[in-house]
């Protein structure tokens, strides 16, 4: 099932004038502005209450009532934690194949069926106009490039930062630690890009963060899944994926394969640019005494 600000996204070129009006009051508090009346949502976007059922029909819904029904049920998921979700949580011991004579498919398969499915679904919503965009800007030598995750997608953000660095200067892994994270506020300026990785159960302290670097003028990157992170009005690009895994815990498993993708299209874009410094990383490396490379 699709979200609705994946629709609210992916429509972008269908929709009129008073459709994007309406548009950037749903966008600017998903999914809270939508809970809101018809009459509410129109005052806030300066148009009328037929203009924002007119949306809500071209979005597919049969009415306003259905179109809630469904950010109810977006809002219910993605507040979803493992203990909730546990309980109807099955991953069958096996289960018929379809592309093969065997009866049966192994636990090991099953998984692999999963990923594969959200892989696709998350790589079907991909736009790669907004894929190159954020690529070159992270090619741009006058920007700085600090990264930023939560409780575990700092991983990712950690092996992006690591990756930049041998293409650039200036690419940096914020530090996890709330304090010294915000120390680094002192440091940020206008241009630089801050990546943000921000996945269901949301770290509001990233997003305390997220505000104040927007007010520093920095641009934020918005890595995040299809539920859509609350730092999503202060980002100028964003890149979602499904974070649906095989068992009650979610996964970054399409997380990491956008961030691959991400370097891949870094790499491509650069044309080059970044073979001496590879090359004098690489030396440097080779120069360590036997054993010492890790």
């Amino acid at each position: 099932m699709s979200t609705i600000i994946s629709m609210l996204e992916d429509d972008e070129a269908a929709f009129t004038k008073a459709d994007r009006k309406v548009v950037r009051v749903l966008a600017m508090d998903y999914p809270r502005a939508g809970l809101q009346t018809v009459a509410q949502i129109a005052e806030q976007a300066g148009t009328s209450g037929p203009s924002v059922i007119r949306l809500v029909r071209k979005l597919g819904f049969d009415g306003f009532a259905a179109f809630q029904d469904q950010l109810l049920q977006e809002l219910g998921d993605r507040l979803a934690s493992p203990f909730s979700q546990i309980n109807d949580w099955t991953l069958p011991a096996s289960a018929p194949s379809a592309s093969s004579s065997v009866e049966t498919t192994s636990p090991s398969q099953l998984v692999l069926i999963h990923f594969i499915k959200e892989l696709q679904r998350s790589f079907a919503q991909l736009r790669d106009p907004e894929l190159d965009a954020v690529a070159r800007m992270l090619l741009q030598p006058r920007r700085r490039v600090f990264t930023l995750g939560g409780r575990y997608s700092h991983l990712l953000a950690d092996y992006l930062a690591s990756h930049l660095h041998q293409f650039r200067t200036g690419a940096l892994a914020l530090p996890r630690g709330e304090i010294e994270r915000l120390e680094s506020l002192v440091d940020l300026r206008k241009d630089d890009v801050l990546i943000v990785f921000d996945y269901r159960r949301y770290d509001e302290d990233v997003r305390h963060f997220c505000e104040q670097a927007r007010d520093r003028r920095a641009s934020i990157v918005l890595m995040t899944d299809n539920y859509g992170s609350p730092i999503l009005p202060l980002a100028s690009h964003v890149l979602s994926v499904s974070v649906s895994g095989p068992s009650p815990f979610d996964s970054l498993v399409p997380a990491l394969a956008l961030v691959e993708t991400l370097i891949a299209r870094v790499t491509a874009l650069s044309e080059g640019q970044a073979i001496p410094r590879i090359a004098t990383i690489d030396a440097l490396r080779r120069s360590l005494a036997p054993g010492d490379n890790g």
